[in-house]
């Protein structure tokens, strides 16, 4: 019952990472939609995900601003490495899970 209520547990943690990941990867592109520089969605970004290892996490915004044209779609993609918290899980699915949150959306 005790590793089945930690699985629980990590599957939790796991699950609120990647919604915070997409979460962020959605506001980070509609403010690049509406025409926001990548330095302020980065740190927009970084806000939202301020409770996770930033050194762990790559940001892509595609095109870059100097590229987005009215019309056309832009993209963010946050890729980060999870570290498993709990050993025997680790041991189960590997210490470290790649998660990541991406949205497109048209520039307006």
């Amino acid at each position: 019952i005790l590793i089945m209520l930690i699985g629980m547990i990590e599957f939790g943690i796991i699950f609120n990472t990647y919604l915070t990941l997409n979460n962020a990867a959605r506001d980070g592109v509609r403010m690049a939609s509406v025409g926001h520089s990548d330095s302020e969605i980065n740190n927009r970004i970084d806000e939202i995900t301020d409770t996770l290892n930033a050194t762990a996490m790559t940001i892509t915004i595609s095109p870059s601003a100097a590229n987005r044209n009215r019309g056309d779609a832009v993209q963010v993609l946050i890729e980060y490495n999870h570290q498993v918290f709990t050993p025997f899980i680790g041991a189960l699915i590997g210490n470290t899970i790649e998660l990541q949150g991406t949205t497109t959306m048209r520039i307006e």
